[in-house]
């Protein structure tokens, strides 16, 4: 499936986000893929390689560029949905890490200050929530 276009593999998966998702393998692993984004600046790779982790997410090669998949969910009938880098933990764990696809991050624009924590169909895991403590104070 990530061997179509970035913006047709992205539009695929939007499509079917909820439920069921779109089934692919990841590090020969048969999973359901969520909530894809653009990715930029990753590196090369065959069409569905894993090529990077960030945050939550793992980036995928596609022809022409890659794409974030910040969620996924294994195929067996009690499996959750659950942040990529977390279900395949030790596969990802082998991947560069890219800052592009931070799940939290702030920007001043003048005097305001902006804290986005844009969280996948709003829910924080325990991790995250730290993640944003910090980031608020530091902030």
């Amino acid at each position: 499936m990530v061997t179509a276009p970035r913006s047709v593999t992205g539009r695929l998966i939007a499509a079917s986000d909820g439920s069921p998702g779109i089934r692919d393998s990841l590090f020969d692993t048969p999973v359901y893929l969520f909530n894809a984004r653009r990715a930029e600046g990753l590196p090369d790779a065959e069409p569905g390689t894993p090529v990077a982790r960030s945050g939550p997410a793992i980036g995928l090669a596609t022809r022409d560029g890659a794409i974030w998949i910040s969620h996924v969910r294994r195929t067996e009938s009690q499996a959750i949905k659950l942040p990529a880098t977390t279900v395949l933990a030790a596969e990802a764990a082998s991947l560069p890490d890219y800052p592009d696809c931070e799940d939290i991050r702030y920007e001043e624009i003048g005097p305001a200050g902006f804290l986005y924590f844009p969280f996948y169909n709003g829910a924080m895991g325990t991790a995250a929530c730290k993640r944003f403590l910090e980031a608020y104070t530091e902030a």
